[in-house]
C-alpha cells in the first residue's frame, strides 16, 4: 500500500509543478508571444474561411475550439458558454437566460439609469468594462417597464475579418475573429433576459 501513496504524491506534485510552471510561462512575456501567436493564427484560419479554403485540421481545431468555449465557458462566463453552445446547437430557437448575474451587472445597471419608463435603446460598451457580459451580449438592447426590464439580442455574429472578441484568461489574452464561428455553420437566434425591477 505505501508504494500506491508513493505514486499517488508524486503524481500530485507533478501536476502542481506542471501547472505552476505553465502559469508563470503564461504570466511572463513569453506569454505574451503565446498571445500574439494565437491571435495571428486564428486570424489566419479565419482568412482561410473567408476564401473557403479551410483544411480538415481548420475544421477539428474550430470544433474544439468553440465546444472548449462553449464548455468551459460555462464554468467562468455561464452566460457566454451558453450563447455559444446554442448558436451551434440551439437549431435557431430562442433562448432565455437567467437575471441572475446580468441584472447586477454595473454595464446593465448603467444603461438602465439611461432609460425612462417605457423606453428601449440599443447599447454597446468595452470588453474590459464587463468580461462575463461581453462574452454574451454586446451590443445589447434593453427596454424599461414600469416593474420589469427586457434584454435582447439578435445572436448574429458580424462576418468581417476586422470584428474580434478578446479572451481574457486570466494571465493573458488573445483575439479571436467572431466571423470565424460560421465555419461551423451556426444558426442565428435571439437570446433574452428579464427581471423585476
Amino acid at each position: 500500500m505505501s508504494w500506491i501513496k508513493r505514486v499517488v504524491r508524486i503524481g500530485v506534485l507533478s501536476a502542481a509543478l506542471l501547472s505552476l510552471g505553465t502559469g508563470l510561462l503564461l504570466a511572463s512575456p513569453a506569454g505574451r508571444l503565446l498571445d500574439q501567436a494565437l491571435t495571428a493564427h486564428f486570424a489566419a484560419m479565419n482568412q482561410r474561411r473567408e476564401q473557403q479554403q479551410l483544411t480538415w485540421w481548420d475544421g477539428i481545431q474550430c470544433q474544439l475550439l468553440y465546444t472548449g468555449i462553449a464548455g468551459g465557458g460555462r464554468l467562468f462566463f455561464p452566460e457566454g458558454g451558453k450563447i455559444i453552445w446554442h448558436y451551434l446547437h440551439g437549431h435557431g430557437t430562442d433562448l432565455w437566460l437567467s437575471p441572475n448575474y446580468i441584472r447586477a451587472s454595473p454595464v446593465i445597471l448603467r444603461s438602465l439609469a439611461q432609460l425612462k419608463e417605457g423606453e428601449s435603446r440599443q447599447f454597446r460598451f468595452r470588453q474590459s468594462e464587463d468580461w462575463r457580459l461581453s462574452y454574451a451580449v454586446n451590443p445589447f438592447s434593453l427596454k424599461k417597464n414600469s416593474g420589469n426590464v427586457l434584454l435582447w439580442q439578435l445572436m448574429e455574429f458580424e462576418t468581417g475579418a476586422e470584428t474580434f472578441t478578446t479572451l481574457n484568461y486570466g494571465m493573458g489574452q488573445f483575439q479571436l475573429p467572431d466571423a470565424l464561428i460560421y465555419s461551423l455553420h451556426p444558426q442565428t437566434y435571439t437570446v433574452y433576459c428579464k427581471w423585476q425591477l
